[in-house]
């Protein structure tokens, strides 16, 4: 899902730092395609961070192809799928051209682009987070105006709104599944358990939970929160906390996000999002969850679920494809339902997967803008969906559903395309991951959690100067 880390106006000075050390010393292959095996591509194939080092170079190195030039992708390592690979193969046959892939840790990317975009052109392609909330963590202008690509008339139009920045222009296409956050789980197990029908609310769920622990070999919920790995975590509690819409209604749960902003509204202060983080930790205490979560990565999670060890994995469809390429018999025994919440069924948070998009001041212009034409090309659309399943960008490519979008017609009355932090300029993504190891391994409680949350987010207010900071 999103994890957008916003950048503040306190850390220029360190950027412009910054920018000059890498003049000196670039991050190469080898350093950021270690980082990838260690998440091993949370969002794509488990052997992209395998195959990284032989189809990333640094900036240094790389060299064109006979007949082209070599551009420059910025990616985070956890995003750099296997499909987008073979995408960036085939181009690479058909022009000439050359990718450099430079692969970053989640928690350094939004400083390593920004740093290299003030450093003057040196980026050509880079990823980002939701596509169209890319503008909550970079200035719009750090973005090219996409908008008179031909591709653009060809979007699904359900997609346009979902893509679309605030002023209402295209710049970036999702090159990842739309999410749907919830609990993939094995069919199997729970039949073994004997549990004939999915859970309406949070009781239930913790009698499944009971169930599958005393009858069952499997682990009840896989919990990773190892670094790198903590956003396995905190997708459980962007599902739960996309609960206000339900408690509150849309307009209100707007204007909440709004008074966040503006300092009228802590973290703090929102029960549902206590409530949210009192049941993580139920389940921990109820020991219905992994023990070894603090040393448990995202890697870990797909072996457990592939096998069997554990009943249940939050998450969305970016899951899909690392884990039916190493497990590719488990498909029929996947299914997926929300996040009950208290005595509810939940909500379920959508929002558009990681987007592609072209600097606006990139280096290598045309290129950079014909790589984008060739991976929304309905050539490439066609086999791009074929390697993953739920993605429907375009209306004259069509895609078959994996298991999480199968279920979008019974779960559309609960799904909501501005989860919690969406658009929300204080939100402290990076810092939460942090803080929400503390609060499982007990050393903070979710007031706790929540009040680290709001120091970070007046950090980030005050230097921003937002109004009311």
């Amino acid at each position: 899902m999103r994890k957008s880390y916003k950048l503040t106006a306190l850390l220029l000075a360190v950027l412009m730092l910054m920018a000059l050390f890498m003049g000196c010393s670039q991050k190469s292959a080898a350093t950021t395609t270690t980082a990838a095996a260690e998440t091993a591509a949370a969002s794509g194939d488990t052997t992209a961070a395998a195959s990284a080092d032989t189809t990333a170079t640094s900036g240094d190195t790389a060299t064109a192809g006979p007949n082209g030039v070599t551009i420059n992708f910025l990616c985070v390592n956890e995003n750099y799928t296997q499909a987008m690979q073979d995408c960036i193969s085939r181009w690479e046959k058909k022009t000439g051209n050359k990718v450099d892939v430079q692969l970053y840790p989640a928690e350094e990317f939004i400083t390593v682009l920004s740093t290299q975009m003030m450093s003057g052109g040196t980026v050509d392609i880079f990823r980002s987070d939701g596509t169209k909330y890319a503008e909550t963590a970079w200035p719009i202008d750090y973005f090219a105006d996409l908008s008179d690509r031909p591709w653009v008339s060809r979007l699904n139009k359900n997609i346009v709104p979902l893509i679309s920045f605030s002023d209402g222009t295209i710049r970036g296409v999702p090159y990842m599944n739309t999410e749907y956050l919830g609990f993939l789980y094995r069919k199997s197990i729970f039949e073994k358990a004997g549990i004939t029908d999915l859970p309406k609310n949070w009781t239930e769920f913790l009698d499944d939970c009971e169930k599958i622990k005393t009858k069952t070999d499997a682990i009840p919920v896989n919990i990773s929160c190892a670094n790198g790995s903590e956003f396995c975590t905190t997708h459980l509690m962007h599902a739960l906390f996309s609960n206000v819409y339900n408690v509150r209604g849309v307009d209100a749960t707007k204007q909440l996000f709004k008074d966040i902003d503006a300092n009228k509204v802590k973290f703090a202060d929102i029960p549902e999002y206590k409530t949210s983080l009192d049941q993580i930790c139920e389940l921990r205490d109820k020991g219905y969850i992994t023990t070894d979560f603090i040393s448990s990565t995202y890697d870990m999670a797909i072996e457990r679920l592939g096998t069997g060890k554990v009943a249940m994995h939050p998450c969305g469809d970016f899951i899909l494809e690392p884990l039916l390429s190493k497990y590719p018999d488990i498909e029929n025994d996947l299914g997926w339902f929300p996040v009950p919440y208290q005595d509810t069924i939940g909500s379920v948070p959508v929002c558009t997967g990681s987007g592609l998009h072209v600097a606006a001041n990139a280096p290598h212009m045309d290129a950079a803008l014909d790589f984008v034409d060739y991976y929304a090309s309905a050539e490439n659309q066609d086999i791009y969906n074929q390697d993953t399943p739920g993605l429907n960008l375009f209306s004259d490519v069509p895609a078959s559903n994996n298991v999480i979008t199968a279920n979008y017609p019974t779960y559309q009355d609960i799904c909501f395309t501005e989860i919690d932090e969406a658009g929300v300029k204080v939100w402290p993504e990076m810092d939460a991951r942090s803080d929400i190891q503390e609060m499982m391994l007990g050393e903070i409680d979710s007031k706790g959690m929540l009040d680290k949350m709001d120091q970070s987010a007046a950090i980030t207010g005050k230097s921003l100067g937002l109004e009311g900071w």
